[in-house]
């Protein structure tokens, strides 16, 4: 691309800095995908790596423009103007000392007069939701940003900085977007240009301004009423104002001052390319813009000749019609120009988008509805068969296999310690102590023990083997059967909830598994669960409570502890206390093994849960992905309406797309699957996932997705991750072959591209040749250029017949014909998709533009009303006047009006005050010529005269009364101060004493000496009927 600085002011401007945004959005698209199949879309940050920078103006914070989810970024493309103006108009109104006080650049474009007549509401709103049609309001919010600390002209040129940095040796080109129809865009245009024109000369850049304009009758059918006589009215003014610049030279300079510091004489016209558009067909073609309003249709028109200029390849094209420099040479006012553009679009992103939903769409649906027996399998897991790995090595506990054994099935089988065995081992669970052991010497006649002291020992023994419950495992306490049973009963729910994930995991990655396929194998796990614990509930085993009868009466006979049976008493309390360890041991190992289960069938219920949540984020992402397919359908289709673009294939041509489709992931076989879908399909594979110290069931191919997106969410991306390289291959095709293959004549295509673009305003000729005949010293002749832009596909490659049939139609009708050539630029770019025809029209007349002479009579009505629809302090006085001479003529004072001030008299109105003054101290003999001391009629000068006895004042030793008034207006200098308030004074002096109508009737009456050009003459006339309409 070639580097550019792309403005867009106010709500127009900014729409086509979107649009632009989009489509350099979507190039950078092409190139991250010819570099990974698989890329993501780029989310955030900057969406593109184009040396072209975007500004857009506006004080509308509320309807900021999004383009298919692009918008223009805060922070560094859309400048939002937000000074103070409220405040600012609040001072203004206040009167002219005091708006001079604080606000001295504003006053002379902005006074009292036009403050109050702008209510409260208008200004809050202004603050947020744009200048409503109020030109005063745009440029108002201007000057308040640039009188601020952080002006938005310093981001402007941040941004030229920033671009010449990226390529020393070429110069950025400068791109202005704007209406002339609203508040904002049109009442800082003028501003804009100006200061783009000073940063040119501070910095002596090289760099080109094309100015892209719409008219208002763009916006006809949106603005009614006052709005829409307003925005007409702003409209003419605005051209009127523009076209002063654009012919501005070092003898009639255009002063724009915007501090008392920061300030920029004009002597050259600001933009070296003006294009004018209203959306209205030309008047010779009689076509229009079939449903669509213009306003929509011209900034994307603008944006797309934007584009075509940012291209390197056809680039050096346009240099052809570069003719506006004539204005430099022959001094020719026929400058400015007109376009078209017609795009024939391969829509490659919209289609890899849709095309890449239907694949995932397509493997959704194949999802089974119905599952298979799984009971082998769940046999598989409880056995501990399965794949380790898949688990992250954990497996269920071995308690499951034994429960499952021929000696449980039939009741046999007593509780055990190897119930509580964690999977994979770890400490022993301590065997049931000997608790004759210590007293091996007892026999059953003589004992050397007393009763207690057996009785005790054999206690500490119990109580030492058993240990404490929540007691963490130490050396000291990996012998003690509750520690160790416990260590082992976490270890078992960790294992479990791992390992049962894993298998869920396994069952739902299967193509005939799925969610539905977890959630049924948990069923048959949990029914087994089930199973279990009525075997261990129903498991042999001692009872505890007659093993306890038994050893308390034991012990009461021990510790009688007397007679010849000492001995034999002792031994049967041993064995009794023996025989309620193992009555103890078979209940807690029953008890723990319950318990087990019953966590397991916890961790069953919430894995359940989490397979229930994949279940429904595929329910969900298959709604998902299906209306992505709709809306990408209805983007499409919105495109294909758009009347200065024909998109190939048609959203209704499923033929094509289904030969699309079928080249992406193969044709369906006989059983209606694809080869290429099983890629697909393997996105929807899950795992283990161990984060954060919880094992949960993901997404294994959602490891570097954000956390913050729902399964839902998870599983489209996945999908569309693994279906995007199968489809993106399809953005290399070329659009002549997508046109062939819709069987699209060659010289239909022709034809439509000729008519499509078409310029996109009406123009009058005959008024042009009128006006060329009026002045002589005019080339007068428009010029007119057609380019074609395609990159032809290579002799016998799939589409090359048509291409070479259209452009043979197209040299017949004398276009510019150019093919972008292979070139490691065209590689990086999608030049392929794409015809461009830009058709354009130069050395126009204003005043032939229709779009300008429609404006007319809304200006009429508004020109002399407070606020003014200029924003140009000389052009909103010189309206003032010219109204006011027609309405002289009216009443039959002047014979004539005094038409369009231009020339030498534009200057003079812009200190209106000075230019009355000096109408009334001359017409009542308080401003007169200094003659020559001869007597003669030569002048010398001119001065005020007191007849009070005050001093006069020289004013300047210039005959001619204009070019002194000039420099008092011009001039910011101590003597020019004073010499201006000695006429302002002198007037006042005249208001005092003379009466009114013999005053104005002086100018009638005036020695021949004081005879000064009859134009200037004339307008000091007016502008003394309009003082004394002001003094009454």
């Amino acid at each position: 691309m070639l580097p550019a600085l792309v403005i867009g002011l106010g709500g127009t401007g900014s729409i086509a800095a979107a649009h632009l945004k989009h489509r350099l959005a979507t190039e950078q698209r092409w190139q991250d995908l010819r570099r990974d199949p698989g890329a993501p879309e780029r989310t955030a940050g900057r969406p593109y790596d184009w040396p072209v920078l975007l500004r857009a103006l506006d004080v509308d914070r509320r309807t900021r423009p999004r383009v298919d989810g692009v918008s223009l970024d805060v922070d560094t493309e859309d400048l939002y103007l937000d000074g103070s103006v409220r405040s600012m108009i609040d001072k203004v109104r206040q009167g002219r000392d005091v708006a001079q006080e604080f606000y001295p650049t504003v006053v002379p474009w902005f006074g009292p007069e036009d403050a109050r007549e702008i209510r409260d509401d208008e200004a809050l709103s202004f603050l947020v939701e744009g200048a409503g049609q109020i030109r005063s309001f745009g440029r108002l919010a201007f000057f308040s940003d640039v009188l601020g600390p952080t002006p938005v002209t310093k981001r402007l040129e941040d941004a030229l900085d920033q671009l010449t940095l990226v390529d020393a040796d070429s110069m950025p080109n400068i791109y202005v977007v704007s209406s002339t129809a609203g508040g904002t865009g049109a009442g800082i245009l003028l501003d804009v240009l100006a200061y783009l024109q000073k940063l040119r000369q501070e910095h002596g850049g090289g760099f080109t301004v094309t100015l892209f304009c719409v008219l208002s009758g763009a916006f006809r059918r949106r603005l009614e009423g006052p709005q829409r006589t307003r925005s007409e009215a702003n409209g003419y003014a605005l051209l009127r104002e523009l076209d002063r610049l654009m012919n501005t030279d070092r003898r009639h300079p255009a002063e724009f001052r915007w501090s008392a510091r920061n300030r920029h004489e004009m002597t050259a016209a600001p933009a070296q390319y003006t294009y004018f558009i209203d959306g209205r067909r030309s008047r010779s073609s009689g076509r229009h813009l079939p449903a669509y309003d213009a306003e929509s249709v011209c900034p994307v028109a603008v944006a797309d000749a934007v584009y075509a200029h940012l291209l390197p390849t056809v680039g050096p094209a346009f240099s052809s019609y570069r003719v506006n420099a004539k204005k430099y040479t022959r001094g020719s006012t026929d400058i400015y120009s007109t376009f078209g553009v017609y795009l024939v679009e391969y829509a490659w992103e919209p289609v890899i988008r849709g095309l890449v939903d239907r694949a995932a769409a397509d493997v959704l649906a194949a999802l089974p509805t119905a599952v298979g027996d799984l009971g082998p399998e769940v046999d598989q897991f409880l056995s501990g068969a399965t794949d380790a790995r898949d688990a992250e090595g954990a497996q269920p506990p071995p308690v499951l296999q034994e429960l499952d054994s021929d000696p449980a099935r039939e009741g046999l089988l007593a509780p055990s310690s190897t119930w509580l065995t964690a999977p994979g081992g770890g400490p022993r669970l301590p065997d049931l102590p000997n608790l004759r052991l210590p007293f091996e010497d007892i026999r059953p006649m003589r004992t050397d023990y007393q009763g207690q002291v057996v009785v005790d020992a054999t206690q500490e023994t119990l109580r030492v083997f058993w240990g404490g419950q929540n007691v963490p495992l130490t050396l000291k306490t990996q012998q003690q059967w509750h520690p160790v049973a416990d260590h082992h009963a976490r270890e078992t729910d960790r294992q479990w909830g791992v390992a049962l994930r894993g298998a869920v995991a396994r069952i739902m990655s299967r193509r005939d598994g799925g969610p539905r396929g977890g959630l049924a194998f948990l069923d048959r796990v949990q029914q087994r669960l089930d199973l279990f614990r009525s075997r261990v509930e129903q498991a042999p085993r001692a009872d505890p409570g007659v093993a306890k009868a038994a050893r308390d009466q034991a012990e009461e006979r021990v510790r009688e502890d007397r007679g010849m049976f000492r001995g034999r008493h002792q031994l049967a309390y041993l064995a009794a206390e023996q025989s309620l360890l193992t009555a103890h041991y078979q209940q807690d190992c029953q008890l723990r093994t319950l318990l087990m289960l019953e966590r397991m069938t916890q961790t069953v219920a919430v894995v359940r849960k989490e397979a229930q949540g994949w279940r429904d984020a595929v329910d969900d992402a298959t709604r998902v992905v299906r209306l992505a397919m709709e809306d990408v359908r209805n983007e499409r289709r919105q495109a294909e309406r758009f009347p200065l673009r024909r998109v190939v294939p048609a959203v209704d041509d499923h033929r094509t797309e289904d030969w699309l489709y079928d080249r992406s992931v193969g044709a369906a076989d006989g059983d209606g699957l694809r080869p290429r879908l099983s890629d697909v399909g393997s996105a929807l594979a899950w795992r283990v996932s161990l984060a954060n110290g919880a094992s949960t069931l993901v997404l294994a191919s959602a490891s570097g997705q954000s956390a913050s997106a729902g399964p839902a969410e998870t599983v489209v991306r996945a999908l569309r991750d693994r279906a995007r390289p199968l489809i993106a291959p399809l953005r290399q095709l070329s659009v002549f072959e997508l046109l062939e293959r819709s069987r699209v004549p060659a010289d239909e295509l022709g034809r439509e591209l000729l008519d499509g673009s078409d310029w996109l305003v009406n123009y009058d000729d005959e008024e042009h040749r009128r006006l060329v005949n009026l002045a002589q010293d005019d080339d007068g002749e428009p010029q007119q250029q057609v380019y074609a832009f395609a990159a032809l596909p290579s002799s016998g490659a799939p589409g090359a017949a048509l291409s070479r049939e259209l452009w043979a139609f197209l040299g017949k009708q004398r276009v510019d014909l150019n093919d972008i050539v292979p070139s490691n630029e065209a590689e990086e770019r999608p030049v392929t998709d794409k015809i461009v025809l830009f058709a354009s029209r130069h050395s126009l007349r204003l005043a032939a533009f229709d779009g300008f002479t429609d404006l007319r009579r809304s200006y009429e009505e508004q020109r002399a009303s407070p606020p003014s629809p200029h924003v140009i302090a000389e052009e909103k006085n010189a309206a003032v006047l010219e109204a006011y001479s027609e309405k002289l003529v009216g009443d039959g004072v002047l014979a004539r009006s005094l038409g369009r001030l231009g020339g030498d008299l534009l200057p003079l109105c812009r200190d209106a005050d000075l230019l009355q003054a000096a109408a009334v101290a001359l017409a009542n003999e308080r401003l007169s010529p200094i003659l020559a001391p001869d007597g003669g009629d030569h002048v010398l000068g001119w001065t005020t005269r007191s007849q009070r006895g005050r001093p006069h004042q020289e004013i300047g030793d210039e005959a001619r009364l204009g070019l002194i008034l000039r420099n008092l207006v011009t001039l910011s200098t101590r003597l020019a101060e004073i010499r201006r308030d000695a006429v302002l004074a002198a007037a006042d002096e005249a208001r005092r004493d003379m009466d009114w109508e013999y005053g104005t009737r002086r100018f009638y009456a005036l020695p021949s000496a004081h005879r000064i050009e009859p134009e200037l003459w004339h307008l000091l006339t007016v502008a003394a009927h309009v003082a004394i309409d002001r003094r009454s």
